[in-house]
């Protein structure tokens, strides 16, 4: 049975804002988004287009899924959520929080990668997202189900995705549980094994906050952005089928 050693660590949370700042008073709004952290590095050149198509700035916060979540239920003042997991987003649409549907985003799948000079043994440490993260609690019914030969391996959780990743990369943990769309173009990492990305849990969901007082700019970035397919497809991404 899997050990779970917790990491001590605050989740980090990048603030950014659109890079034609200089601009900003001709801005029709400015909105706030709170971004999983697996969004890093497809999101902000997306953000970019937007603001300068519509005139419309931005800030973000990256960070997990599970404690920007939990900012927004303590009255952060976010215009638009875009978390790693649907069901979170449809928690807070539940609980009242939203002022519009929940979207269905893109779709993202798993890997289990290891550095090139980690070997894998029954001592070595697997770096995980923490209860609530939705990589993590993806990674726990990954192993269940389909990865009998990790589950005496002791598993380290982490904030998010992105420091499972960079345990990887400096060897506090043999290998981790991230997503392929942090892998993408990487051939300094070895991939262990990968899932594929055939259930709802690695969905995607983005939803107006119902405080916001940006709400039409917010929902018009919400269905901007899923009409980037060909943006998401290269970074590693899949599309929700079409009912």
């Amino acid at each position: 049975m899997s050990t779970i050693a917790p990491i001590v660590m605050v989740g980090v949370v990048v603030m950014s804002a659109c890079s034609n700042e200089q601009n900003s008073n001709s801005y029709s709004a400015t909105l706030r988004i709170a971004a999983a952290s697996s969004l890093g590095d497809v999101l902000p050149p997306m953000l970019e287009a937007f603001s300068n198509e519509f005139s419309t700035g931005y800030e973000v916060s990256y960070g997990g899924s599970g404690e920007l979540a939990a900012q927004v239920r303590h009255g952060a003042p976010f215009d638009l959520v875009f978390f790693a997991s649907f069901d979170s987003v449809s928690r807070l649409a539940a609980d009242g929080l939203l002022q519009s549907e929940v979207v269905t985003g893109p779709r993202n799948s798993l890997v289990l990668v290891r550095h090139p000079d980690s070997v894998l043994d029954i001592d070595s440490r697997l770096g995980i997202g923490g209860l609530g993260v939705p990589a993590g609690d993806y990674a726990r019914k990954w192993i269940s189900t389909s990865l009998d030969a990790y589950r005496a391996y002791e598993l380290v959780e982490f904030p998010h995705v992105r420091s499972v990743l960079a345990a990887v990369e400096n060897r506090t943990c043999a290998a981790g549980f991230v997503y392929s769309t942090d892998i993408v173009g990487r051939i300094d990492l070895v991939v262990v094994a990968a899932d594929q990305p055939t259930t709802t849990a690695s969905d995607y969901g983005l939803g107006v906050l119902a405080t916001s007082s940006q709400a039409a700019a917010a929902a018009q970035l919400a269905e901007w952005l899923m009409q980037q397919e060909s943006t998401w497809r290269h970074a590693g991404f899949t599309m929700p089928v079409s009912e």
